[in-house]
């Protein structure tokens, strides 16, 4: 009785998580926000060696590709491809500049990503 007590508890705790929190504390949780629309801007990190994707409706937003990032089907987020994937942490986009890194912007870093 009591490990059906606990696992209902747990159970109501994760049904309240995924249900009213926004999406951007998913990404806190491991869960991931996720994102879709056409690339709309492309740059390469130079400095942090990531590359900056803006994307743009129906799931707007900024993000970062990373060694880490898992693409699938057609491996081509530029610019006038749909993309659709899962984003977590925000993660900077640093370019060089003479000799210093300065940033030029920052985004959700993407875990899985597919393109079409």
């Amino acid at each position: 009785m009591r490990i059906f007590k606990i696992s209902v508890a747990i159970l109501l705790l994760l049904a309240i998580v995924v249900l009213f929190l926004p999406s951007k504390a998913f990404a806190l949780l491991g869960i991931g926000t996720p994102f879709g629309g056409m690339v709309l801007f492309r740059l390469e990190c130079t400095c942090s060696a990531n590359t900056m994707i803006v994307v743009g409706p129906p799931r707007p937003g900024t993000f970062m590709l990373d060694a880490g990032t898992v693409i699938y089907e057609k491996y081509t987020p530029f610019i006038a491809h749909w993309v659709l994937g899962l984003a977590d942490a925000f993660v900077p986009c640093m370019v060089y500049v003479g000799t210093a890194c300065v940033p030029a912007g920052e985004g959700g870093r993407v875990r899985i990503m597919g393109t079409s």
